[in-house]
């Protein structure tokens, strides 16, 4: 078993390997993690952000009859959390547990209970208002570094854990490091609300799974911006998905329809189904076909 972990910092990023050279982070993310972790090293602000994310588990509170609160896990960001393993932790390091997702079953850690996690992220929710202001919040986040020894520049190890990985420990580090470059920018995700740093090219919708969803915040508003645009193409394949759903049209016509219509201006990208079998097509379909025959004579 690996007793240690070893840190390098290079360029924004963190690298974390165990002993023996395995790379945390190394699972693979599905096609439905479309913005997980998928490999290491991580940027700084991701890492940040991910603690961040724990936040969502308010949105999880049940009252109870004694007047206290029980909080339950988002079992999505579990999932997504589960990610950040090497395929090979639980034997490694002795850790239980494991999540299931499209028939794959990810190895993971035992977590700890969904008010310790909360109050992990409520501490980087009070440490992230402070860094806004250029100061690192000792008090909140100076336990989670007192595991590390720094061994060189951009270079740091602290004792493999058991249990819980040293993700604490891993986002205070990044924090401080973007410290570093001056006061941090946090922002509220338009569709989360959770706080976060942002991101190149999309700085108002957040990467994290949405609340009890797999699918990125970032991906969940793109897709509902898109329909709000097309609103009348999109009740078009509502209706008829909803009829294959009773048995009423077929799962292969509707799929036709599907692959020769797509959203945009109706009889431009698309026509209706009734249209679409009465033998009319969409203009961009029969250009496509025009183009596609000039292409096969040259």
């Amino acid at each position: 078993m690996a007793d240690h972990l070893s840190f390098t910092l290079r360029y924004g990023l963190i690298r974390v390997v165990d002993e023996s050279g395995k790379e945390y982070g190394s699972a693979k993310a599905t096609d439905e993690f479309d913005a997980g972790p998928s490999h290491g090293p991580w940027r700084l602000e991701r890492l940040v952000d991910v603690a961040l994310g724990l936040l969502r588990i308010r949105h999880f509170a049940t009252e109870n009859e004694d007047g206290t609160t029980s909080y339950g896990h988002d079992d999505a960001y579990l999932n997504y959390l589960f990610l950040w393993y090497p395929s090979e932790f639980t034997s490694t390091h002795g850790v239980t547990g494991t999540a299931e997702l499209g028939g794959q079953v990810f190895p993971g850690p035992a977590f700890p209970p969904p008010e310790r996690l909360l109050q992990l992220g409520l501490q980087f929710e009070r440490a992230v208002a402070s860094a806004a202001h250029g100061v690192f919040d000792a008090a909140e986040l100076g336990a989670h570094l007192g595991a590390i020894q720094h061994t060189g520049r951009g270079t740091a190890r602290m004792a493999a854990p058991q249990g819980f990985w040293p993700f604490p420990s891993l986002c205070t580090l990044a924090l401080q490091e973007l410290l570093r470059r001056g006061p941090l920018k946090p922002r509220p995700c338009i569709n989360c609300g959770l706080p976060w740093l942002g991101a190149r090219g999309n700085p108002q919708a957040c990467f994290r799974p949405a609340i009890g969803r797999l699918t990125a915040c970032a991906k969940v508003t793109a897709r509902d911006r898109f329909r709000e645009r097309n609103p009348e193409f999109f009740r078009e394949r509502a209706k008829l998905y909803e009829r294959v759903r009773r048995g009423t049209l077929q799962l292969e016509i509707y799929h036709g329809w599907r692959e020769a219509n797509s959203p945009g201006e109706k009889g431009e990208a698309w026509a209706s189904f009734e249209d679409w079998q009465a033998g009319k097509r969409p203009k961009g379909e029969t250009q496509k076909k025009k183009t596609t025959k000039k292409k096969a004579r040259a």
